[in-house]
Order: structure tokens, then sequence, then C-alpha cells
């Protein structure tokens, strides 16, 4: 089963030769996560640096901090490295941000494969707190911080780069290239190519309404796993292609264990049920609560999350099903207006999640087919 570290391995042929792919975008989806101000702080500017450059054992030891598999990302980072795909690119502008204060994460690096062509991608969520609240907010909030951030990024790497554009990230990373594509002005619409989301999560019907929306969708290549969680949150309306993961339910996030045949991935004809299932229950949920319930209930998790004093969400998801019982003591020591209001949500969750149950029990997956040819 190969994925796309033995896909770096095994492309020796540059984009010149073999044109750039959506492999290519999740390799560089997943570049965009390892800490690269840790090689050297060059990566940050204009000029930015070469891609051999960033090879520096001294700066491994922060490099792969807070990242999918630090040691399969080494062995994609060394792999690049030494291919005449990628060793010769220039890797420039990488931003990292974090900003509890406007609840933003944001982070983004732009690799230059010649004058002709430029990747802009965009990182996905840190473990950070302040990283998931801004996911959460996106049940209601439309932009957030790092959206807004997304569209001034690719505008200024617009102004500054000349040739066609290439735009992509992995889960957030892949919503945050849809929407800077989308509110980008029209000179640099014109020079995108493609726009590459790899599990992102869905908009806010208002986004997907919009003119800005309509007028890069057929740019978009939305990519999958089978049992995709995170991929179909809110209203996932692009069109998307199902691919094959080799891990189950919602590891298959894990960008790793994405197959890969070639310059493809493995295909895969559509979504697991309880992918639909969770699809129709969650979104259902969500969509039955008005925006300003799910602001109220996204502060409430926070405020128990912000109270457990954890430096990040790993760290509170080793207190395991503990979080529960102190979630549920929280609750218990609120007024009793939000008690109800608690009470009220919780049970709407699992009035539909009985209520969907039955297609469980039956193959619906063919209900969230692919919607893109392979």
């Amino acid at each position: 089963m190969r994925n796309m570290v033995d896909y770096v391995e095994q492309m020796l042929l540059p984009v010149e030769e073999q044109p750039f792919n959506a492999v290519d975008s999740l390799v560089l989806s997943q570049f965009c996560q390892i800490w690269l101000n840790e090689a050297t702080p060059d990566v940050c500017t204009d000029d930015g640096v070469k891609m051999t450059d960033l090879f520096r054992a001294e700066g491994f030891g922060k490099m792969f901090f807070d990242m999918w598999d630090p040691q399969a990302s080494k062995r994609m980072l060394t792999a690049m490295v030494a291919s005449p795909r990628f060793r010769n690119t220039t890797v420039k502008r990488f931003v990292r941000q974090r900003d509890t204060v406007a609840e933003k994460q944001f982070g983004a690096v732009c690799v230059q494969f010649s004058p002709d062509l430029c990747y802009v991608a965009f990182r996905g969520t840190d473990s950070s707190v302040v990283g998931w609240k801004e996911d959460f907010n996106m049940a209601f909030q439309s932009p957030i911080p790092s959206q807004t951030e997304a569209v001034a990024y690719l505008r200024s790497v617009a102004e500054n780069t000349d040739g066609n554009l290439i735009l992509g990230g992995h889960s957030k990373g892949g919503n945050l290239a849809v929407y800077a594509a989308a509110y980008a002005d029209e000179q640099t619409k014109q020079r995108i190519q493609r726009v590459y989301s790899h599990d992102g999560p869905g908009f806010l019907p208002q986004v997907l309404a919009s003119d800005e929306f309509k007028s890069i969708s057929d740019k978009i290549d939305k990519t999958v796993p089978q049992s995709s969680f995170v991929g179909m949150l809110l209203e996932a309306q692009e069109s998307f292609r199902v691919i094959k993961s080799n891990r189950s339910n919602i590891m298959q996030h894990d960008p790793f264990s994405w197959e890969t045949d070639g310059c493809e991935f493995v295909p895969v004809a559509s979504l697991t049920a309880t992918a639909g299932y969770l699809d129709k229950t969650l979104n259902g949920w969500i969509n039955g609560l008005s925006e300003s319930e799910r602001k109220r209930l996204v502060d409430l998790l926070f405020a128990y999350v912000d109270s457990q004093n954890v430096a990040n969400i790993d760290e509170l998801l080793k207190y395991g099903k503990k979080n529960i019982i102190r979630a549920l003591r929280a609750v218990s020591r609120e007024t009793a207006e939000t008690q109800k209001f608690v009470k009220q949500a919780i049970r709407s969750l699992l009035s539909l999640s009985v209520k969907n149950f039955p297609e469980l029990l039956k193959d619906n997956g063919k209900s969230k087919t692919s919607n893109k040819d392979n």
C-alpha cells in the first residue's frame, strides 16, 4: 500500500514533464505543517530559500513538533530534498500565527516551482486550543479570522509573484484555500489553475450561495477518504472525490493513510454507511440550531476547556471519558436556563441519531457517492 511518501520517493520527473497533480498538493499541504522556520528564518522572507536548505538536522528537534506522524513527515522531507521534482523549488513566505484574543490560528507557505508556477499551501489546525476554537467557530461565523488572513496572504503573494497559482491545504487548510480563491480579485482568479481541498470542512450556506464561491467552483478538486468526517462537516456541497484510506473512521483524516497509485489517489466508489450517517446526523443537528445557539454551545464547550488549564487539545484528550463527567459537572454549576439549553441541544442530537440509525443498517454509502469524475 503506497502513500504520498512513497510517491515522493518514486516520482523523479519535474513538473515540466509530469504535470502537477493532487498527490503533489497533499505532499505540500503536509509540508506546510512542518515548522520550517526552525531550519532557517530565511524561509519567512519574500526571497525564501531552496528546498535543500531546509534539511538541517540541528532543526529536526523542533521542525516536526505538533503534527501528524513526525517520523513519516521527516521521511517525506528527506525524499523531497533528494527528488528532482521538489529539490530545486524555492520555499518562501512561511508564516505561522496564533492569536488567542482574535481566536485565530493561521499558517501558510509558498513553493515556487518555476517563474510560471507557484503553489500556495495553507496549514490545517494544530493542537492549540485557539486553533480548535476557531474551527468550531466556523459553525456560526463567516469569515473566521484565518479565512480573512488567507485572502490577505493570497493577495500579497499574487502582487509579488508572477505566473500561475495553485492553492491547497489539508483539513482547515483546504477550507482556507477555497475561501482565499473565492474572495480573490478577478486578476488573481484568472491566474489560479486549481484549488485542492484535502478533507477540508465545508462552508455556511451564505458562502456557498455567493457569486464569489460560484466563480471558482469549477476549479476546486476536493478529496475525502471513504469514512470522511471532517470533510463532510457543514454545508459540504463542493464537488468531491472519494479516495481510499488504510485506516478506520476518524483516523482516515490522517493524510499518510491515503493510498496512492502512481500520480493518483486510489479511488473508492462512495462514502461508507457510517460516514453518511454521521454526515446526515451532525449536519442536520447543526442546521437545526440557530447561529446564536451554535455560538452559545461552542462558547460553553471552550469555557470548560479553558477551565481545565491544558496546554493543548492533545493534553485534554488524555483525560478520555473523564472529560464527559467533568463537563457534566461544569454544566450543573451553570444557571437553570443554561442547563435547560444544553439538555435541549443534547436531546435534539440524540433524537436525530435515533431517527437516522436505520439508514446505518443499510448500504447508504451510495447516497454520498463521488460527484466528480476521477
